[in-house]
Parts: C-alpha cells; sequence; structure tokens
C-alpha cells in the first residue's frame, strides 16, 4: 500500500520527501523533516500509528495527518 500511494502522490506532481519503515521512524522524520502531510497506517511496527499519531501531534499540533489502514477496523476508528 505504502509503494502505491508514493506513486499516486509523485504521478500527480507531489514530492515525497520521507519514507519510513515503522512508527518510531516516522516520528522523528516528522521532527526533522516537517512535511505538510502524513500518511500513518494505523498498524506499524515499533510504534504503532496511534502512538505515532500522538506523538507527532504532541510535538506539532498543528500537523496534518491522515491515517490508512486495509484493515477492516472500525473499532479502532471509533
Amino acid at each position: 500500500m505504502k509503494k502505491r500511494l508514493i506513486s499516486l502522490l509523485v504521478e500527480n506532481g507531489k514530492s515525497v520527501i520521507g519514507d519510513a519503515d515503522n512508527g518510531r521512524e516516522g516520528v522523528e522524520l516528522y521532527k526533522e523533516l516537517k512535511p505538510e502531510i502524513v500518511f500513518l497506517d494505523i498498524n506499524m511496527p515499533e510504534l504503532s500509528g496511534r502512538d505515532a499519531l500522538v506523538q507527532i501531534l504532541d510535538f506539532d499540533p498543528n500537523a496534518k495527518i491522515i491515517m490508512c489502514s486495509t484493515e477492516d477496523c472500525d473499532d479502532i476508528i471509533a
């Protein structure tokens, strides 16, 4: 899913300035790069997407984050 999302963004003229393999790396990259928008998977290794979301928002309450998942997770969304 990550590779396809990156392809779609690049094909539509957007720049992808970072690509993390886990939630912890995603938080560190956010702090370093401060991108316009972040896409987080709900389930990631080392640090879940929900925990990464909290840490990024603690660092920058104005961060723009889109949570993604291929799982059926209505309880998590709620």
